[in-house]
């Protein structure tokens, strides 16, 4: 999975414009990028700032006397009705993603870090600690945002009571952990580190008992050694370093080691670990076990894996394989089997694809699920979108037809997981018009991650993972047109809330469908519809290629004006956009029906059209077309006829006596009998009109050699009104009221 950013400036010198210390923290994560202690006495360059200010990186604010500022990290319903009893004065405030941060002054007599008062889990940050500034953004892409800016109110000091609140509080030395198979005891303080909470307090349960049991002459070496495996990780955690020094000090002094010498090793084993963070735990933190499915995903990469090639894939990264017997899993397992078991790896039911939900993990009815759906990147900016408009008036001339295009593109993006109706065709006879770099920017616009390319062959096969998890399907050069079969699969993929998904390696399951499809292609005919097909958006790009010149200075508008499309496209009228309804009829469609016809029908209407035997007259019979396409090579059954007949346009009329010229067969070869005979008649022409008039007017049509009415409008002054009806699109009357 890819991070979500958002463009911002200014970030890092604004806070420090407000005399903060600030130093880089990972991009959507809470632990520092560099080693940041130097920054609790001195404060960043000019040359840093700026550096840090073109990158994506969240923002450390440090606390303490050198940005003369301590925080209340409110992070809990508990805290925050807690500290509504302490009726604390106004002060400014950073919303977070389950909470939020109060700034005060920085007391005169100083203030440590805490984690409780009076029992209450509430983060004080005072000297040794940092918070996560406005501006950056949480792991879940929630953005920290000042609710009260430092122009709009004073820092406040805290009230005395308070204070002195903070400063009795006592940590027990000693805590007991309960784990799976037994009571594991920590001789420390405990530290929080969320679900790494346990490991960590053990190791430093054994570091520090080795550095007791440490001879003289060795013991710095061993609190070198100690620190460092600490420091690494607290760097791939993420938490509070100064806490777990501040132990390590305590127990080095303890052992007889010198103030300065026990400084000294512990700064240096930071600065060597906050750079070399734990392997596995970065593992851990990488990955989610997805409990339904027995696969481990990647957060980043999307990637899926199974126990089995989870752990060889990892097989280099060593682990604590020892601490497994005190965490109660046992000592001889596998990576897997250590981060599930230990619970060291979020866990969750199972992987969903939730467009309304943009959280990366949510909670429903009690069970933590993980939404694979990622929040478009893409932030509109005010700007000159033109060369995206000629690019596009360039590639779909006609204005009807662009205009529904870009609804479609502004519909999907303003509405994540919403489902067109209908897809989009685009055909061009020519290559390198810019099909694919239209649809790229589509893509973009809802996220590529969103979206998924396939192909022809994918689609006909057994396995839909295509369908899995997409906003938007792109089928490249598409190939479909051997027949309706294909079509009727699509049909029911374009418009189905739900869609059975049948992926390798994972049982057949029934998803939502949240998926629109565009088809792309160069044939003439990609693939057949129906000719009341009400699925399908037709363009047919009359664009040629361009040159080279003008993609290279297109491509480049593009990579930095995406945000200025973005932007075009929230405020595209929407206003006569009906996403459910059948989409407009285009030239281009009306081609790609009637090539979509059957062999037999296309040429029957051709026949019709063009007023060949025996179509030069409205009335036939079924002997008479059979004769006419035998003439072409086509011998259809009598029921194939009939059908064909039909989806032609003509209509079944009731037999009735012809005079005249009359064909049957015999056998496969045809005959004619002059005189009168029972005939099962056909209309070809004007079918309302023909089922509304008398019998005797149907075979005096049909007795006819040319199609001119003359002989009909003598014999029958009816048929003359029906007809004039007929020109004016008047309805005709039901036929008992005309015999």
């Amino acid at each position: 999975m890819k991070n979500r950013s958002i463009i911002r400036s200014g970030r890092f010198s604004d806070l420090s414009g407000l005399g903060f210390s600030v130093f880089p923290i990972k991009a959507m994560d809470k632990r520092p990028s560099i080693a940041w202690k130097r920054f609790q006495s001195e404060l960043a360059s000019d040359e840093e700032l700026s550096a840090w200010d073109s990158s994506d990186l969240n923002i450390g604010v440090v606390c303490g006397p050198i940005s003369g500022i301590m925080v209340l990290d409110i992070d809990s319903d508990e805290a925050s009705a807690f500290v509504e009893t302490l009726e604390l004065p106004p002060t400014p405030a950073v919303t977070t993603a389950r909470g939020k941060h109060l700034y005060f002054r920085y007391p005169a007599k100083g203030l440590r870090n805490a984690t409780k008062i009076e029992g209450v889990p509430l983060d004080a940050r005072g000297d040794g600690g940092y918070v996560v500034g406005a501006g950056s953004i949480h792991p879940d892409g929630t953005v920290y945002e000042w609710e009260i800016t430092p122009q709009e109110c004073d820092f406040a000091e805290l009230p005395p009571e308070v204070l002195e609140r903070l400063f009795s509080q006592k940590t027990p030395k000693k805590t007991a952990i309960a784990t799976r198979g037994s009571t594991v005891r920590v001789e420390s303080e405990f530290v929080e580190a969320g679900k790494f909470a346990t490991y960590l307090n053990v190791h430093l349960n054994e570091v520090m008992e080795a550095l007791r049991e440490t001879q003289e002459g060795g013991r710095n070496e061993a609190l070198n050694r100690g620190a460092f495996s600490i420091a690494c990780d607290v760097s791939a955690i993420g938490c509070e370093w100064e806490a777990l020094a501040n132990q390590l000090r305590n127990v080095a002094l303890e052992v007889g080691l010198g103030p300065k010498e026990v400084d000294a090793t512990i700064q240096s084993a930071w600065e060597a670990g906050s750079v070399s963070p734990t392997q596995w735990i970065r593992v851990a933190n990488d990955w989610i076990y997805i409990a339904q499915r027995d696969r481990f995903l990647s957060k980043q990469k999307g990637r899926l894996l199974k126990r089995d090639a989870f752990s060889v894939l990892f097989n280099h990264v060593p682990f604590p394989k020892g601490l497994g017997g005190k965490l109660g899993i046992g000592n001889n397992c596998g990576l897997a089997r250590f981060l599930t078991g230990a619970d060291l790896i979020d866990k969750v039911v199972d992987m969903v694809f939730e467009p309304t939900r943009p959280a990366p993990l949510f909670e429903e009815a009690g069970q933590l699920y993980f939404n694979s759906y990622e929040a478009p990147s893409v932030v509109p900016v005010e700007g000159d979108p033109q060369p995206f408009l000629e690019f596009l008036e360039y590639l779909v001339p006609d204005e009807t037809e662009r205009s529904h295009l870009l609804g479609m593109i502004a519909w999907t993006s303003r509405n994540p997981g919403g489902k067109l109706d209908h897809a989009l065709l685009l055909r061009s006879k020519a290559h390198g018009v810019g099909k694919t770099t239209l649809i790229n920017i589509w893509r973009g616009l809802l996220g590529t991650g969103n979206t998924r390319k396939t192909n022809s062959e994918e689609m006909a096969g057994n396995f839909q993972s295509f369908i899995a998890g997409t906003l938007l399907v792109v089928v490249e050069e598409v190939n479909l047109g051997k027949g309706h079969r294909e079509y009727n699969r699509l049909k029911d993929l374009i418009t189905g809330e739900t869609a059975v998904v049948n992926e390798k390696f994972v049982p057949t399951y029934e998803a939502r469908n949240f998926a629109n499809f565009v088809f792309l292609s160069n044939l003439e005919n990609p693939l057949m519809i129906a000719a009341e097909d009400r699925r399908f958006f037709v363009l047919d790009s009359p664009a040629e290629k361009r040159d080279r010149e003008y993609w290279n200075t297109f491509h480049r508008w593009l990579e930095d004006n995406l945000g200025v499309i973005k932007h075009f496209i929230d405020a595209f009228d929407l206003e006569n956009f009906n996403p459910h309804a059948a989409p407009p009829m285009t030239l281009a469609k009306e081609q790609l029906i009637a090539s979509s016809r059957p062999p037999i029908v296309r040429e029957l209407k051709h026949l019709i059209e063009n007023a060949a035997w025996p179509f030069s007259r409205d009335v036939v019979t079924l002997d008479e077309v059979k004769a006419a396409l035998a003439e072409e090579g086509i011998r259809p059954s009598l029921n194939d006829l009939r059908k064909a007949m039909t989806a032609a346009g003509c209509v079944s009329l009731s037999q009735g006596r012809v005079p005249g010229r009359w064909i049957y067969f015999a056998g496969s070869q045809p005959r004619y009998v002059e005189g009168q005979a029972r005939a099962s008649l056909w209309a070809c022409r004007k079918t309302d009109l023909w089922s509304a008039v008398r019998p005797t007017d149907r075979s005096l049509e049909y007795a006819r050699e040319i199609g001119l009415l003359s002989e009909i409008e003598e014999n029958s002054p009816n048929f003359a009104i029906l007809s004039n009806m007929v020109d004016e699109g008047i309805a005709l009357p039901k036929p008992e009221f005309v015999r």
